[in-house]
C-alpha cells in the first residue's frame, strides 16, 4: 500500500536574527509561488507566533511517496 503526502515549508527570518520554518501538511497540488508569498505575508502580519517573523526567506513543496512493505 502506498501513501502520498505533500508539504509546504515556509522559511522566515525573525526579529532576533534566527530562522524559523513553518510546515503545512497537506498542501494543495497546485500551490505556487504567489500563493506561498500571500500565505507568508499573512503569517508575518498576524503576530500569532511566539517568535516574530519579519522577512520571508523562501518556500518549498516536498512530495513523498511511502510504500508499506508489511
Amino acid at each position: 500500500m502506498e501513501t502520498f503526502t505533500r508539504k509546504l515549508a515556509m522559511k522566515f527570518g525573525t526579529d532576533d536574527s534566527k530562522t524559523k520554518i513553518i510546515t503545512v501538511q497537506p498542501c494543495k497540488e497546485d500551490v505556487g509561488a504567489s500563493q506561498a508569498h500571500d500565505a507568508m505575508d499573512v503569517i508575518v502580519s498576524s503576530g500569532v507566533f511566539a517568535f516574530a517573523p519579519v522577512e520571508k526567506l523562501g518556500a518549498s513543496v516536498t512530495e513523498q511517496t511511502v510504500t508499506k512493505l508489511f
